[in-house]
């Protein structure tokens, strides 16, 4: 598991537009929030892998990828993305804490969770 805020992460800078890796991660962010699924492929190389440490999955592959992503909206109510906590970059690789909120299908209720998200850059 990994633990919040490890020594070496920095705070997110304002606006989260600080680096390449972190715009990347606005855009892919705000598309898979977004439900769209067009972009968020377009965004993906085909043989992207997407670990998720938050619910110990590893999806492999664009389309793989695509249609977990999909049978995960259709079982959810919507998400968004609340704020970037913190996050870790390296050379090719971006690792983010984020929170998150999900709908529970009452009015302006919302469960918020941390999610932990590793991503694999390359050009």
């Amino acid at each position: 598991m990994i633990s919040p805020r490890q020594a070496g992460t920095v705070p997110a800078p304002p606006g989260g537009t600080g680096t390449a890796a972190m715009r990347f991660y606005e855009q892919f962010s705000t598309a898979y929030h977004a439900r769209d699924f067009a972009q968020v492929g377009a965004m993906c190389q085909p043989d992207v892998v997407v670990l998720l440490p938050s619910i110990s999955g590893v999806l492999a592959g664009r389309e793989s990828t695509l249609a977990e992503f999909r049978k995960a909206a259709r079982r959810a109510e919507r998400t968004r993305r609340e704020a970037v906590v913190s996050y870790l970059e390296a050379p090719g690789v971006f690792c983010v804490e984020d929170q998150t909120a999900q709908g529970t299908g009452r009015p302006g209720v919302w469960d918020r969770r941390l999610e932990y998200e590793v991503l694999i850059m390359r050009e």
